[in-house]
């Protein structure tokens, strides 16, 4: 065997050796489930509206690899049409020096839960961020699909019908 087909697999060896022995791609990082208790819940014509906060701040503390609560209890009467997460590195993004925020993406704050009660957030990053959650939600008529448009039809139908 030559000089190069020896360091070949002496190399070859080497690589392998160190995938085995490599240790798996894991956060060192651990953070804490929490609630964010202090949010604002809206409800009108236009249906159901929740903020963590207002947008100018203060944005919510989100530690690395932990999960965060928003209690919104909008309850079964509303569906949720959307969930608008922003982040920061800032309390105060807005303000003159507070650098600004931007949408979460990725894995920086993955939805892992929304029920009628709560939104559930999960930072799978070990980067502190600063949070704020907004959510809206439309009246579940449980109608499937149909609108008053329908109703008043078949209002009307019934009524031809005597």
């Amino acid at each position: 065997m030559d000089l190069k087909a020896l360091v070949g697999i002496a190399f070859l060896g080497a690589l392998a050796t160190a995938f085995v022995t490599a240790p798996a791609c894991v956060p060192t990082c651990t953070g804490t489930p929490y609630t964010h208790a202090t949010g604002t819940t809206s409800f009108g014509s236009f249906g159901a509206y929740y903020e963590s906060s207002p947008p100018s701040g203060p944005f919510i503390s989100f530690s690395g690899h932990s999960q965060l609560t928003f209690p919104h209890k909008f309850g079964s009467r509303y569906k949720i049409r959307h969930v608008d997460v922003r982040l920061a590195f800032t309390t105060d993004p807005e303000a003159t020096t507070g650098g600004g925020w931007t949408f979460a993406a990725g894995n920086q704050a993955v939805v892992v839960r929304q029920t009628a009660d709560e939104i559930v957030v999960f930072n799978d990053q070990c980067t502190d961020y600063y949070i704020r959650v907004s959510v809206d939600a439309v009246e579940d008529l449980g109608d499937g699909g149909a609108d008053a448009a329908d109703a008043a039809d078949a209002a009307s139908d019934a009524a031809d019908a005597d």
